[in-house]
C-alpha cells in the first residue's frame, strides 16, 4: 500500500519547514536520521509549558541543506549551452526538491555506448538514464546493477507517492528474480496498434467489420495494392508497407494469440513464443501477403523493400507520401501519419471529423481479442548507483527527488514553463503552449522551446492522482485522437501478458549469447517471409536458437517461475 510523505518543499517556500509528527501515516520511519529531507517530521514535544494546558506549537525544524546530485541524461539535440530560461528550469526543480543537480547531457546517439563504458568502469553519475530495454541485446547495465553498482529499489518506491503509483505490470516487467534496479520511464500499455486509409476504403467500397476480420485485412490490402486506391491509373501503392522495425511483426502475431516472449504450455511450464503453433501460424500467414505482393518487396515504385527501410522510416518517408495504405506502429505514430508534420492533413486528405485514417486496435483472426502488450508499458529506464549514493539515508532523499519531479507542478514546468513567457491560458482553461516564436516566444524573448529540451525524459511520467497538475491542454477535438486515446485504454484489458517478466534466466545475462539468439529469430523471419528459406530451413533456425542458449534458458526461467509458487 503506497503511502503519502508528509510535506514536499514548494518553490519559493519559507525558509523552515512546519512538521508535524505522521504517526498515523506509518512514514516516520521512511526518512533519513542523519538528515532529514523534504517530507520528513520529527517528534513532537508531548508536555505542555508550565502552566498552560493549550496544545503546544509545533516544533520547526529548518530544512536540510540541499543534496548536490549529478543526473546523467541523453538529450534529443546535443543541448543548448544553457541561457536564462534553461537556468530558470534548473533553479524551479532545485528550489522545489531541495536538490542541487548538476545535469550532464549527452547526445543521444552517443549517449547510450558512453553508458556501457562508464558502467564497465564502474564510473557513472548519481543518477543515469538506463536502457530502453535492458534485457535485451547488450545487458551490461544489468549485470552491473546485480553486481551492486545500483540500488535495488524494491524495499522503497512504495513509501513515495508517485512512485507507487506506477503500475504493477510495468514494475513486473522491469524487476529480475525479485529485485528492482530500474525505474520506468512509463508508456501507455496499450500503445500499440495499426492504421489504415479509410478514405482509400470509402473509394473503393470495401466491405469491413467491426472488428475487422484477417479475411478483410487481406482483401483490403490486394486492393490497397492492385485496385488504383488513389485514382491516377498508376500501380504506385502498397497494401502493407513494412521497415526494418521487426516488432511490427509481433503485432501480428499477437493477433493470432502468439504469447509475448514467454507464455504458458499445457502443462503449466513457460515456453519460447517461437517455440508455439500460433507462431508458425501467423509465419505462414505473413509468408502469404509477402507472397501476394501485399507487404512491400520493391515492386511498388516509389517505395523500396521492406529489408531496405530504416527503422522508423515509413511515416515520415513513404507514409506520409500517399502511397501505403496500411501502417502498423504505436497509436500515436499511426495518428501522425495523417496530423504529424507533412502528414496527410497537411496534403489534403481528412478532415477534424472525418480522418483519412482509422486507427484500429487488432484483427480478428478467429483466435480471440488479443493485442500486443507495449514491453511492459515503459520506454526507457532510470538508475541510482551506489557510488556515491552509498546509504539509506542518500538512497531516499534522491527516491524523494525522482518522486517529486513528477508533481504536477514540475510537469507543468518541464512541460510547458511559465504563463505568459512560454504558455497562456485561454478563454476555456485550457493551456495554449506556445511552440513558434509568433505565438508569443519571440516577443517573451524565449525564443524557442529548446531550453526545456530533455527534461521531460527525467521522470517515471506518473503521478498519484493528489499531486495532479492544476492546469493541462485542452483534450483532443480531432476524431483520431480521440479514437487513439479511446483504443489506448480498451487494449490494456486485452494485451497479452509476458509470462516471464520478473524472471532472469542466467544465460541471458550474457549480451553475446541475447544478440545471437536474437539474430538468429530476426534473420530467419525476414529469410522465411520473403521465401529465401522453407517451413524445414524456419524449424533448423529455431532448434540452431535452442542450442545458442534457448534451451538453457528455457529450463532456467521455468525453474525461477516455479520456485516463485507458480
Amino acid at each position: 500500500m503506497k503511502k503519502k510523505l508528509a510535506s514536499k518543499v514548494l518553490a519559493g517556500a519559507l525558509a523552515s519547514a512546519m512538521v508535524f509528527s505522521m504517526a498515523a501515516c506509518g512514514n516516520d520511519d521512511s526518512n533519513p536520521s542523519s538528515s532529514t529531507p523534504s517530507g520528513g517530521s520529527t517528534p513532537s514535544n508531548t508536555s505542555a509549558p508550565s502552566g498552560s494546558s493549550s496544545t503546544p506549537a509545533p516544533v520547526e525544524t529548518p530544512k536540510p541543506a540541499p543534496m548536490k546530485i549529478t543526473f546523467a541524461v541523453p538529450s534529443d539535440d546535443e543541448h543548448l549551452e544553457p541561457n536564462e530560461w534553461y537556468d530558470k528550469v534548473v533553479t524551479g526543480i532545485n528550489e522545489y526538491t531541495n536538490m542541487d543537480v548538476d545535469w550532464q547531457w549527452t547526445a543521444t546517439g552517443s549517449y547510450y555506448e558512453q553508458l556501457t563504458e562508464k558502467v564497465k568502469a564502474g564510473n557513472v553519475a548519481d543518477i543515469v538514464i538506463g536502457p530502453t530495454k535492458p534485457f535485451d541485446d547488450d545487458t551490461t547495465v544489468l549485470q552491473a546493477a546485480k553486481e551492486g553498482l545500483f540500488w535495488d529499489l524494491m524495499p522503497y518506491i512504495d513509501d513515495y507517492d508517485n512512485l507507487a503509483a506506477i503500475p504493477e505490470a510495468t514494475i513486473r516487467a522491469l524487476s529480475t528474480n525479485g529485485s528492482l534496479y530500474f525505474l520506468p520511464r512509463c508508456r501507455d500499455l496499450g500503445r500499440l496498434g495499426w492504421g489504415y486509409r479509410s478514405d482509400w476504403a470509402e473509394q473503393l467500397q470495401l466491405k469491413i467489420s467491426d472488428p475487422i476480420t484477417w479475411q478483410e485485412f487481406k482483401d483490403m490490402l490486394y486492393a490497397f495494392t492492385y485496385n488504383d486506391p488513389d485514382g491516377n491509373g498508376l500501380h504506385d501503392t502498397q497494401g502493407l508497407v513494412l521497415d526494418q522495425w521487426y516488432d511490427a511483426l509481433k503485432s501480428i502475431f499477437a493477433w493470432f494469440n502468439v504469447p509475448d516472449t514467454w507464455g504458458l504450455d499445457e502443462k503449466g511450464d513457460l515456453i519460447h513464443y517461437t517455440q508455439t503453433k500460433e507462431y508458425k501460424t501467423a509465419m505462414k500467414e505473413i509468408r502469404a501477403l509477402y507472397e501476394d505482393g501485399l507487404i512491400n518487396d520493391g515492386s511498388v515504385e516509389g517505395i523500396p523493400a521492406f529489408t531496405e527501410i530504416s527503422a522508423g522510416g515509413i511515416r515520415k518517408d513513404y507514409a506520409s507520401t500517399g502511397k501505403a495504405g496500411v501502417f502498423i506502429q504505436v497509436l500515436d505514430d499511426v495518428r501522425k501519419w495523417e496530423l504529424g508534420g507533412g502528414g496527410l492533413r497537411e496534403q489534403g486528405f481528412g478532415t477534424v471529423e472525418k480522418p483519412a485514417v482509422r486507427l484500429e486496435s487488432f484483427v480478428d483472426t478467429g483466435n480471440g481479442v488479443h493485442v500486443r502488450g507495449n514491453g511492459g508499458g515503459f520506454n526507457g529506464t532510470i538508475l541510482i548507483s551506489t557510488k556515491n549514493i552509498k546509504t539509506e539515508d542518500q538512497l531516499r532523499r534522491v527516491l524523494q527527488f525522482l518522486n517529486d519531479i513528477n508533481d504536477g507542478e514540475m510537469v507543468q514546468l518541464m512541460d510547458y514553463g511559465w504563463e505568459n513567457v512560454t504558455y497562456n491560458i485561454d478563454e476555456d482553461g485550457y493551456v495554449f503552449l506556445w511552440t513558434k516564436g509568433e505565438e508569443g516566444l519571440d516577443a517573451s524573448g524565449v525564443g524557442s522551446t529548446k531550453y526545456r529540451y530533455g527534461f521531460n525524459q527525467t521522470r517515471t511520467m506518473i503521478t498519484a492522482p493528489e499531486n495532479a497538475q492544476t492546469i493541462t491542454t485542452a483534450p483532443p477535438t480531432e476524431a483520431i485522437q480521440q479514437r487513439e486515446d479511446a483504443l489506448k485504454l480498451w487494449n490494456v484489458d486485452y494485451a497479452i501478458p509476458n509470462m516471464g517478466a520478473g524472471y532472469s534466466p542466467k544465460v541471458m545475462e550474457s549480451s553475446e549469447i541475447i544478440s545471437a539468439m536474437n539474430t538468429i529469430i530476426v534473420d530467419a523471419q525476414v529469410a522465411y517471409i520473403k521465401g529465401e528459406i522453407d517451413e524445414n530451413g524456419l524449424d533448423d533456425a529455431l532448434s540452431r536458437w535452442l542450442t545458442a542458449g534457448g534451451e538453457q534458458a528455457t529450463k532456467e526461467i521455468n525453474e525461477l517461475y516455479h520456485a516463485a509458487g507458480n
